[in-house]
């Protein structure tokens, strides 16, 4: 309720939650270390254009992946995007430094300051290509047409 008001002093959903576990009086534990973000390098100007947060668990490893700037549904067919990780480094002083900017009509997001960038095919070979082999396949199913047809019209 009243996402309109709260979404003005807070910083997206993360803040959502930890708000109603207060107001819930429910336990709850925040990962210390800073999101990341995985994108590629624009071949006109060679900017970072991240599009998926990089989210870890206590231990600074990586555990998830949420596309949250560029979807699946409007990924192409053959296009790798997921070529860079950027993290902040383990010791880093100086954390939290992010900036979004607009692209194309789609939004990118770089982190600036102690950071670490990762090879994605070298921290996880092959899987953005099982991903698409995956999205691909689902693409020419009915279920998932029926369910494209029903999200968008």
């Amino acid at each position: 309720m009243r996402r309109d008001v709260y979404y003005k002093f807070l910083y997206g959903d993360k803040d959502m939650f930890r708000f109603a576990w207060l107001a819930l009086g429910t336990p709850y534990y925040m990962i210390e270390h800073a999101a990341g973000t995985c994108g590629y390098k624009d071949d006109r100007d060679n900017s970072f254009n991240g599009i998926t947060m990089v989210q870890h668990v206590t231990d600074n490893e990586i555990i998830f992946l949420h596309r949250n700037l560029l979807k699946w549904d409007i990924t192409l067919k053959d296009k790798n995007i997921w070529q860079t990780i950027k993290v902040f480094a383990e010791n880093a002083k100086v954390r939290k430094q992010y900036f979004k900017r607009s692209m194309n009509k789609h939004h990118a997001i770089d982190i600036r300051g102690e950071v670490e960038d990762r090879p994605f095919d070298a921290v996880f070979p092959g899987f953005e290509r099982e991903c698409l082999d995956i999205l691909n396949k689902l693409r020419v199913s009915r279920s998932y047409k029926n369910e494209f047809l029903n999200y968008y019209f």
